[in-house]
């Protein structure tokens, strides 16, 4: 269960696009939260005083009020559970140092900070959280104009994309006890792809035994989303098994627009092992595409 959320924090608007949701989950938990600034290599946060002067005192001291500031707006909710802090970077790893010294449980941060949202499917600073971050990160995409949203987290379902592995996985127990938390069912999915094609054309035997293969493939990945299931429904949980057919990106999408799911649940890498990329590419494009929160999980086997 979450005991203790961090929210970092870039000064702006869009940044903040993740306090609303991160303050839910910490009344609902009794999590502390963890707001934090790093001062990384770049520029301190945009429309605070000490700008042009880079990291001096009146910045720092800008910096500082800021954070306590918010920390204050918040404890509205929180009361004294909650906490600031001015880090030095670069920013992915001071964040990554900082979570694991306060044994952080959930990192919430908004896709884009004070750059604002461009083409670029996520901001480089979250990207690099995510790729560094020992634990889950919510990422909570800021609505266009860096409005922040309303104060509460509407969680009814989560959809949890698996393809068989071990890795895919470790993103079930994180997305079990943010469920929990907000009563949502859950829906695992599993996607199976044509088992091959031979150029443009299909001959007739050709057809009929990759039509053979892929019932096969189904029957085996309804088994092993039963077995998944299992643990989570005794543990209380609402679930739902699909095993879908087809594009696995697409399938996963339209599953999500069928079932008016509220949040995306996945692992950075799969089956397909580990690469250089921040991301598996199921991952990659479910969080480019979607538009929905989504809780990501970098799992911890990765060689370094």
């Amino acid at each position: 269960m979450y005991t203790s959320i961090l929210v970092p924090l870039d000064g702006s608007a869009f940044g903040e696009a993740a306090l609303a949701a991160a303050t839910a989950i910490a009344r609902r938990s009794g999590a502390r939260l963890h707001l934090a600034h790093v001062r990384g290599t770049a520029t301190p946060m945009s429309g605070l005083p000490g700008l042009a002067a880079g990291w001096g005192p009146e910045a720092e001291n800008a910096a500082r009020a800021y954070l306590d500031g918010v920390a204050d707006r918040t404890s509205d909710d929180l009361g004294e559970s909650i906490s600031f802090a001015l880090l030095d970077g670069p920013v992915p790893e001071g964040l990554r140092d900082y979570a694991r010294k306060q044994a952080i449980s959930l990192i919430v941060m908004s896709t884009h900070g004070r750059r604002g949202i461009s083409r670029a499917w996520l901001g480089s600073v979250a990207a690099g959280v995510i790729r560094e971050s020992p634990t889950p990160v919510l990422l909570v995409r800021p609505r266009k104009g860096g409005a922040r949203p309303g104060p509460t987290l509407r969680i009814r379902r989560v959809l949890i994309p698996l393809d068989g592995s071990q890795l895919a996985e470790a993103i079930v127990a994180p997305a079990a006890d943010l469920c929990k938390l907000a009563n949502a069912a859950v829906t695992l999915v599993h996607v199976v792809e044509p088992a091959f094609r031979v150029g443009e054309a299909i001959l007739v035997p050709a057809a009929q035994q990759e039509a053979n293969v892929y019932r096969e493939r189904e029957s085996e990945a309804s088994a092993y989303l039963a077995r998944v299931a299992t643990p989570l429904r005794d543990a209380g949980l609402q679930v739902e098994t699909r095993v879908l057919g087809g594009e696995a990106v697409q399938s996963v999408l339209d599953l999500a627009k069928e079932q008016s799911a509220d949040l995306f649940a996945i692992a950075t890498h799969g089956r397909t092992g580990w690469q250089r990329l921040a991301f598996g590419s199921v991952a990659d494009k479910i969080v480019r595409t979607s538009g929905l929160p989504v809780l990501v999980l970098r799992p911890h086997t990765e060689p370094r």
